[in-house]
């Protein structure tokens, strides 16, 4: 009889956002682990970026376990995005789906807390208010339309006004929830007011 890992006994891995935006990691999941680690805590990953060594691979008939290459393995909604195979360790922690944490299923179940995908910033402010969580509102340097609130804990929220990312068709719009991350290097937002 196959053994069983004592994860899959006790059944999907439970990650709460909450946790992810007070502290900046889940337990030892963090920015900085490794693949093989963290295939440990979360099990197999429901998906991942295929390489082109694992389609060389493949097309000579063996087999790889790809995930152990992949710069990207996904959980539900959440990617974790490491630095190049097979040593690079995970330097992101990313969702920008945040609808599919709620249906995730496999290994893994997230709780997105109180995060809606398409939260207008005013009611972001007053839930991040609510929770006693401080952020620093800055702009995204890379995409104008965007901006990111950081806390304390390094982790950040992401809006945009490109309507288009949520109803296709329209151009711009209020600023709206769309992505948390967790970037490794990213310390605590020094002097943060609260909002």
């Amino acid at each position: 009889m196959p053994k069983r890992s004592p994860q899959h006994e006790k059944g999907p891995k439970h990650l709460a956002v909450e946790e992810l935006l007070r502290t900046g990691h889940w337990g030892p999941v963090r920015p900085g682990i490794s693949r093989q680690v963290l295939v440990r805590q979360l099990g197999i990953p429901a998906a991942w970026l295929v390489t082109d060594a694992e389609r060389l691979a493949e097309s000579k008939g063996i087999q790889l376990a790809g995930w152990a290459l992949s710069p990207i393995l996904k959980y539900g909604g959440v990617e974790f995005h490491f630095g190049e195979a097979p040593e690079g360790s995970c330097w992101m922690i990313f969702c920008d789906d945040l609808e599919a944490l709620e249906g995730a299923t496999g290994s893994v179940r997230v709780d997105p807390w109180w995060l809606v995908e398409g939260m207008p910033e005013d009611a972001l402010s007053a839930h991040l208010a609510k929770a006693d969580l401080p952020f620093e509102r800055r702009s995204f340097p890379w995409d104008p339309k965007q901006i990111r609130f950081h806390l304390p804990s390094g982790a950040a929220l992401g809006l945009t006004e490109d309507a288009d990312f949520f109803d296709p068709g329209t151009v711009h719009g209020p600023q709206r929830l769309f992505s948390f991350i967790v970037q490794a290097g990213e310390g605590a937002v020094c002097e943060v007011e609260k909002p």
